[in-house]
């Protein structure tokens, strides 16, 4: 049973994130050791505590659009065919390349970088959206090729902050 499954979802990338949680704390309620009203009956508390924990993983893949994304994507495709890296194309590389120099200009020169962080989200979004529209028309190694470019903006905040 994969997660979506689990969680009686359908398996599509756009999910209510309310629904992720409702579900989620009624899966608990009925799994969770402490909490299951099957606890008493239960003779082999291991086999909650897996369920339990399933559910936690689950849960915790399902919420976030980016490892719902892998996830999906992960349940379509080989693991050969997911290797598709960002550094494989020359169009995103130059990208890659082109921000990575704007931000040392910006930085040398002492310059706000929250345009340019801006700029980066704006840029994610383009991207978020890309990985979105290959999902729903399932496409998926072309969703992991956007999925692993996202990736990428997002370690690319975190740099720029960072720094």
């Amino acid at each position: 049973m994969n997660y979506f499954q689990m969680f009686n979802f359908p398996v599509i990338f756009n999910l209510n994130i309310q629904e992720i949680k409702k579900k989620f704390y009624q899966l608990q309620k009925k799994y969770h050791p402490d909490l299951s009203i099957y606890n008493k009956k239960e003779k082999n508390i291991n086999k909650l505590l897996l369920l339990s924990s399933t559910v936690n993983k689950a849960y915790n893949i399902l919420k976030n659009p980016i490892t719902r994304a892998e996830y999906l994507i992960s349940l379509y495709t080989k693991k050969e065919d997911t290797k598709l890296k960002q550094h494989t194309q020359r169009k995103f590389l130059k990208l890659q390349f082109q921000l990575y120099e704007k931000f040392e200009y910006l930085k040398k020169k002492k310059q706000d970088l929250n345009i340019f962080y801006t700029e980066i989200k704006i840029l994610e979004k383009k991207f978020f959206k890309k990985m979105e529209k290959k999902l729903y028309e399932k496409k998926w190694s072309e969703a992991n090729i956007y999925l692993e470019q996202l990736k990428y903006f997002y370690q690319f905040q975190k740099f720029i902050y960072k720094k």
